[in-house]
């Protein structure tokens, strides 16, 4: 029996993405793709959660905005993490 020779593989084939290079949206779509129904759930998950918080501040004004609040002030925390990161990083 005659051994084939080795086909030399098809480039496409072999692309690989660096996810460093990709950007937040390209990320959040892979991932949305990779695992549709984990995505499905934390969408369901964040609109249980903004209802919720819809229905508490129509009954408990002060409490509602007080949660409110705190939110805000996790995002700010959040926010200057993710710049203070980032700049840490592109040094």
């Amino acid at each position: 029996m005659a051994e084939s020779a080795p086909t030399e593989a098809d480039p496409s084939d072999e692309a690989e993405v660096d996810l460093t290079e990709l950007t937040l949206k390209e990320r959040i779509a892979l991932a949305t793709v990779q695992r549709p129904a984990m995505g499905f759930l934390l969408v369901v998950l964040s609109l249980f959660a903004f209802t919720f918080l819809i229905a508490l501040a129509m009954l408990r004004p002060v409490i509602g905005g007080l949660f409110i609040l705190g939110m805000l002030a996790f995002l700010a925390i959040g926010a200057v993490v993710f710049v203070a990161l980032r700049r840490l990083n592109m040094a």
